[in-house]
């Protein structure tokens, strides 16, 4: 005997099915969507993933495992605007504990007449002002001035010494061109015959403006 069907309750279940049908289908449109949103952060990361180097060849990923596990020259290239000039800044990098990370950092001051890249040790006191100008579309270092912690041996009487802690200033004022790289592992491994001792309580700004003045201890 066939048996009737109720309209109410067939329109109920119809319209469960379609919503239904829709939310699966909203569902898919989300996954699809996470999954477009997760490739794209998957290529941006890995697009800004910075490789290390040593004497040109890649050692490693910045902050990733390394095989290296000293490497007193190894370095990363980060891209800097100098006088509207794209340049690769070289920035030292350890190996240490296996793994890739920074030695130093920098900071570009670009005042009126001049523009000075500050680079400074991330782990101790020392630092490097680097004074540049542009002449006939080249660009060029004009002064170079490095400041280091240091121990200045004050003499009180014929065999007989002070050490005082003291911040050693050492000068380089010879013009040299910059091309495509400004090699900071060079500045690093100069010797510097101009250098000097101040006390710590002169300020760096007080050292530019006083450069030649003889300090007493």
């Amino acid at each position: 005997m066939f048996k009737k069907t109720n309209k109410k309750f067939l329109i109920q279940d119809m319209r469960i099915a379609t919503k239904l049908l829709v939310n699966k289908q909203s569902i898919m449109k989300i996954n699809k969507k996470l999954l477009y949103i997760l490739f794209f952060l998957w290529i941006q990361i890995a697009s800004a993933q910075t490789s290390g180097y040593y004497k040109n060849e890649v050692i490693g990923q910045l902050h990733n495992l390394t095989e290296i596990h000293e490497c007193e020259d190894c370095y990363y290239l980060e891209e800097m605007i100098l006088f509207n000039t794209k340049i690769n800044i070289q920035i030292p990098v350890t190996a240490q504990n296996e793994k890739i990370e920074i030695l130093y950092k920098y900071n570009l001051i670009e005042k009126e007449n001049e523009t000075i890249l500050e680079f400074s040790s991330v782990y101790t006191g020392d630092f490097f002002l680097i004074y540049f100008m542009k002449f006939e579309n080249e660009i060029y270092i004009n002064k170079l001035l490095r400041f280091q912690r240091s121990i200045y041996k004050k003499e009180l009487a014929p065999d007989d010494f002070d050490y005082l802690p003291a911040t050693e200033i050492c000068k380089l004022d010879s013009i040299i061109k910059i091309k495509d790289v400004l090699p900071m592992l060079d500045f690093l491994n100069s010797n510097f015959d101009n250098c000097l001792q101040c006390p710590l309580d002169v300020s760096i700004d007080e050292y530019i403006e006083n450069e030649n003045k003889k300090y007493e201890w």
